[in-house]
């Protein structure tokens, strides 16, 4: 029995170790929300020099109402989901617009 718990205890040790070197090789990189920097490096060289469909959907992101920089918000003290008062739409176009907006701004500079 005490052979079975010293093997244990070593295999433990050893595991452990091998945990901490491998988390310190390992470099986490953070994703961003829904890009990354990288992401948005290239779909600015794309639209700056014309490839297709990058540009196509920047002009649709700069027609779309919700891409307007000077949209006011539809602020709500309380948002309600479902049944009476519900204005929880008006969260989401402000979520859109929001979105929107800071893609442009991102792409834009």
């Amino acid at each position: 029995m005490r052979k079975f718990f010293a093997t244990l205890l070593a295999f433990n040790v050893l595991f452990s170790f091998a945990q901490v070197f491998a988390a310190e090789e390992f470099r986490f990189k953070h994703p961003g929300i829904l890009h990354t920097q990288e992401d948005f490096d290239r779909m600015v060289f794309m639209i700056k020099n014309n490839v297709s469909p990058y540009v196509e959907g920047y002009n649709k992101l700069v027609l779309s109402p919700y891409s307007n920089y000077g949209v006011k918000p539809n602020a709500v003290e309380t948002v309600i989901r479902g049944g009476q008062g519900d204005n929880v739409k008006l969260l989401y176009i402000d979520i859109a617009y929001a979105f929107q907006n800071a893609l442009r701004w991102k792409l834009e500079g």
